[in-house]
C-alpha cells in the first residue's frame, strides 16, 4: 500500500483522445501522477522499464505488440509494476488470458472515469479488480499461489457427468441441459449432486473453477 508518495501512472493505448480523457480523470486526483503515455505495447515495455511505474493502464489490441504479450513482458522485468487492462473487449477467454500473462486488474471502457480511478487505488491495495460477472471464478482460476487440484475423486466422474459440467459451464439451466441430454430434469438434478460430491463443491460457480483448475474444463468449454 502505498502512502507516502503519489501512485505513478503510465497510459498505454493507441488511441490518442481515449489517454487524453484518462489524464483528465487522474489530473484531479492529488494521489495520483500519470508520468507517461505509450501508444503500443513495445513502448509501454520500454517506458516500464525505464521509469518503473506502480501502475500501467493497458489497451489490449494495440500494434507492434499485443496488450497480452506486453503485460507478460511488464510482469518479468517490473514485478512490483500492476497492470490494468482497460479494453472493449469481454469474452471470458479474453479475461483469463490477459490474468495468466499477469494483470492484476480487468476492466471494460465502459466504465466510468471514477471507477478506473478508482480501481487503480483498489490495485496498489493489493485487490484484484476484474469488472465482468464471472471475475471471482476467473481470478481464483488463474492464481499461480493456488496449486492445481489433484483429487482422486475426479477420476470418477462419469461421461455424462462430464456433459453436465460442460454445460454448466456455458450457463445452461437444469432445465435446458435436459432439454440438451433428453433427460428428465429431476435426473439432471441428480447427476449435479453427485457431481458436487465428487469435486467437493457447493456451487455450480465452484464447479466449473475445480474444473479449470484440475484440467477437465478448457476455456474453450466455456
Amino acid at each position: 500500500m502505498k502512502t507516502n508518495s503519489s501512485i505513478k501512472v503510465i497510459l498505454a493505448d493507441d488511441h490518442p483522445l481515449f489517454r487524453q480523457a484518462l489524464k483528465v480523470c487522474f489530473k484531479r486526483q492529488p494521489d495520483i501522477q500519470v508520468i507517461a503515455e505509450a501508444s503500443n505495447g513495445e513502448e509501454a515495455v520500454n517506458l516500464t522499464r525505464q521509469l518503473k511505474p506502480d501502475v500501467v493502464i493497458m489497451d489490449i489490441a494495440m500494434p507492434k505488440l499485443n496488450g497480452i504479450e506486453a503485460t507478460k513482458e511488464i510482469s518479468r522485468i517490473s514485478p512490483n509494476t500492476l497492470v490494468l487492462v482497460l479494453t472493449i473487449h469481454t469474452d471470458n477467454e479474453t479475461a483469463i488470458r490477459i490474468f495468466r500473462a499477469g494483470a492484476k486488474g480487468y476492466l471494460v471502457k465502459n466504465a466510468s472515469g471514477k471507477q478506473v480511478v478508482q480501481a487503480v487505488r483498489s490495485l496498489v491495495n493489493s485487490e484484484t479488480i476484474c469488472s465482468l460477472p464471472i471475475g471471482n471464478m476467473i481470478k481464483d482460476a488463474t492464481d499461480r499461489s493456488t496449486p492445481l487440484l489433484i483429487n482422486n475423486t475426479i477420476k470418477q466422474i462419469s461421461p455424462r457427468e462430464f456433459e453436465i459440467l460442460r454445460l454448466i459451464a456455458k450457463g445452461e439451466s437444469n432445465k435446458n441441459i435436459a432439454a440438451i441430454l433428453n433427460l428428465q430434469e429431476s435426473s439432471v438434478k441428480s447427476y449435479i449432486i453427485n457431481l458436487f460430491l465428487k469435486l467437493e463443491v457447493g456451487t455450480r460457480t465452484e464447479a466449473v473453477t475445480v474444473g479449470l483448475k484440475s484440467g477437465i474444463l478448457s476455456l474453450e468449454d466455456l
